[in-house]
C-alpha cells in the first residue's frame, strides 16, 4: 500500500513537471517567434489566439499520452509480482478463473499447486534481505524453467507461490515438475549465497488440488489445495501432498475440536462448571539409593474429557492448541490448577516439586516472562511456592535449540525462583557447550531411549554418556518410560537419579496421590 502511494505521487510530481516546463517553454518560445515573424497587430491577436488554442491541443495529446503510459505502468504493478515478474496474487486469481473455464469447455483437468517455502523467516534472517530477495527471484526462475510453457505462475504471498496448468493429465504433469523443483530449489540458495559459512538448507512443501476432482470452482480449488500443503506440512520439510477428501474431514474435525477446547477452557474458570479440563500426576521416584524407590516430586500431565468423544489424546488436543492460538490459555490454566492442588492437598507437603510442561510457543513469546511472573506472582499462595522451590518447568529441548535467547530467559525465571528442567533430552541434538551454559537443575532422557534399554544395547551406551555427562554439570537425571524390572535395575546401575513410568506408578489424580504416598514405592 505504502509502494502504491509513494507510485501515485512520483507521477502527480512527474505530470506537474512536465506541464510546468511545457508551458513555460512555450510561452516563451511562441512568443518571441511571433515578434520576430508578425508586425501587423491585428495579425498578431489572431496568432496569438490561435497559439493559445495550440497549446491547449497540444498540452492535452502530451496530458492523455502520459496518462496512458502511466495507467499501463500502474496496471502492470497490479498484475505483476514486482520482485520476481511473476503474476500477482489478484491476477493469478483471474488466470486461474480462465483456466477453469477452458478446462470445463473442452474436458480437461486443471491442477492448482501452492508451493511455500519451508521455514521461510529464518532463512530471511541468516541470509538479509537483499539476498533473501534474490533467492525468492531465483526461485521463480526455477520455477519458469521447470514447469510447461502453458502453466501460469504467480506469488501470492512473501514466501508461497502458486501453480496452475490445464491439461488431460494436469495433475500428474504438474506433481512430477514440482517433485524436480523439490530436488533442485537448493540451486537457488548456492546460486546466491556469497558467505560459504551460511548452512542455509532450502525446501518447499507444495500441495496440489485438481478439478473436476477436488473442486468444481476455483474458490474450492484453492481452498483444497491449501488443505493439501497444510497436510504436506504435517510430514515435515520438503513434503508434498494431494488433497483426498478424509484430510479435509479430519481438519473440519479439529476445527470443530477447537472450538470445543476453547468453550471447555472458558467453562473451567466457572466455579459451578463440570470439569472438562483436569490434571493428572505422573509420580517420580529416586533410585539413588539400593533400596526401595522414594517418592521426590511429580510431573502435572493435562486430560481433557469431552462430552462427545470421552478422553481426548494430548497429543492432539495441545497440537490443535498451539495451531489454534489457544496455548497460552492452556498454560495458564494448568498453573492455575496445580497451584491449587499444591494448597488442597496434603500429599504436595512430602515431596519436593511439582513439574509442569510448557510449550515452545511458551517460551518464545516475547512476554515468556512476565506470562510465567503473572501465573505465580500474582497469587500469594502462589509466589510461596514459588519462593519454596515447588515448582518446576519442564521445556523440551527441541524448543530450546529454536529459542533466540535460551540463555537469559532461563536466567531470568531461575532467578524467580523456578527449578528448570530439560524435557525429552536426546532428540534434539543439543551440543555439551550449549547445556553447559543453560541455569538449569535436570536433564529428562527421552523416553525412545528406555523403551529398548536392555544389558549390552546401544540405548544402554546412549544413556550412560548422557548420565556422565549431566552428572560432570551437577544436574539431575530423569529417565521417562520406565515400564518393567530390568529397566530400573539397569538404570539404577548406571547411576540414574530419578525415574517414572508405570511400572512404578501410572499418572493419577491428586486425591489418589494421597493414597499412593504410604505404600510400595514410598518411604515416610
Amino acid at each position: 500500500m505504502k509502494a502504491e502511494t509513494m507510485s501515485a505521487k512520483r507521477t502527480a510530481l512527474k505530470l506537474t513537471a512536465v506541464y510546468i516546463t511545457f508551458g513555460l517553454a512555450w510561452i516563451l518560445l511562441s512568443d518571441q517567434a511571433l515578434l520576430l515573424l508578425l508586425d501587423d497587430p491585428a495579425w498578431l491577436a489572431r496568432a496569438q489566439t490561435l497559439k493559445g488554442w495550440a497549446f491547449v491541443l497540444l498540452t492535452g495529446i502530451l496530458f492523455g499520452l502520459m496518462a496512458y503510459l502511466s495507467l499501463i505502468r500502474q496496471q502492470r504493478l497490479h498484475e505483476y509480482d514486482t520482485l520476481t515478474g511473476l503474476l500477482s496474487q489478484y491476477k493469478f486469481r483471474e488466470v486461474a478463473e480462465q483456466h477453469l473455464l477452458a478446462a470445463r469447455q473442452f474436458q480437461e483437468q486443471c491442477a492448482l499447486a501452492i508451493i511455500n517455502i519451508d521455514g521461510f523467516r529464518q532463512i530471511n534472517g541468516q541470509l538479509g534481505q537483499r539476498q533473501a530477495d534474490e533467492l525468492l527471484q531465483a526461485l521463480a526462475e526455477r520455477l519458469r524453467f521447470e514447469l510447461p510453457s502453458q502453466a501460469s505462475i504467480g506469488r501470492i504471498a512473501a514466501d508461497e507461490f502458486c501453480v496452475a496448468l490445464r491439461a488431460v493429465d494436469a495433475l500428474t504433469q504438474l506433481a512430477q515438475t514440482i517433485e524436480r523443483v523439490q530436488v533442485r530449489v537448493q540451486h537457488a540458495v548456492d546460486a546466491v549465497s556469497r558467505n560459504p559459512h551460511h548452512d542455509v538448507i532450502l525446501t518447499c512443501s507444495a500441495g496440489l488440488a485438481s478439478f473436476p476432482q477436488d473442486a468444481e470452482h476455483s474458490k474450492g480449488l484453492f481452498s483444497a489445495a491449501n488443505l493439501a500443503l497444510a497436510e504436506a506440512k504435517e510430514f515435515g520439510r520438503g513434503g508434498l501432498s494431494t488433497y483426498h477428501s478424509e484430510y479435509g474431514e479430519q481438519v473440519r474435525q479439529r476445527t470443530q475440536l477447537a472450538r470445543d477446547l476453547d468453550l471447555a477452557l472458558s467453562a473451567a474458570n466457572q466455579p459451578a462448571s463440570t470439569p472438562g479440563l483436569y490434571l493428572v500426576y505422573q509420580p517420580q521416584y529416586s533410585i539413588n539409593s539400593s533400596g526401595t524407590p522414594k517418592l521426590i516430586g511429580v510431573e502435572a500431565l493435562l486430560r481433557w474429557s469431552h462430552p462427545e468423544h470421552g478422553l481426548v489424546s494430548p497429543a492432539l488436543f495441545i497440537d490443535i492448541a498451539e495451531q489454534q492460538g489457544l496455548i497460552h490459555r492452556l498454560t495458564d490454566f494448568v498453573c492455575a490448577r496445580a497451584v491449587a492442588d499444591l494448597e488442597q492437598y496434603q500429599c504436595f507437603d512430602k515431596i519436593d516439586y511439582v513439574s509442569i510442561n510448557v510449550s515452545a510457543l511458551d517460551i518464545n513469546s516475547a512476554q515468556a516472562e512476565l506470562d510465567f511472573a503473572r501465573r505465580f506472582e500474582a497469587d500469594e499462595r502462589a509466589h510461596a511456592w514459588l519462593r519454596a522451590g515447588k515448582i518446576q518447568l519442564e521445556i523440551t529441548e527441541t524448543a530450546l535449540m529454536h529459542s533466540t535467547r535460551p540463555q537469559a530467559l532461563l536466567q531470568r525465571l531461575r532467578q524467580r525462583g523456578l527449578r528448570l528442567s530439560i524435557d525429552d533430552f536426546g532428540t534434539g541434538y543439543s551440543s555439551l557447550s550449549v547445556i553447559s551454559r543453560l541455569p538449569i537443575d535436570e536433564l529428562k532422557i527421552d523416553q525412545s531411549f528406555i523403551h529398548s534399554l536392555n544389558e549390552g544395547s546401544s540405548e544402554a551406551l546412549i544413556v550412560r554418556a548422557i548420565i556422565a555427562m549431566a552428572h560432570s554439570l551437577k544436574l539431575t537425571v530423569v529417565a521417562e518410560g520406565v515400564e518393567t524390572a530390568e529397566q530400573l535395575t539397569i538404570l539404577r546401575e548406571l547411576a540414574c537419579d530419578t525415574v517414572q513410568g508405570y511400572y512404578l506408578a501410572k499418572p493419577v489424580t491428586p486425591d489418589k496421590l494421597e493414597e499412593l504416598y504410604a505404600p510400595r514405592y514410598s518411604s515416610p
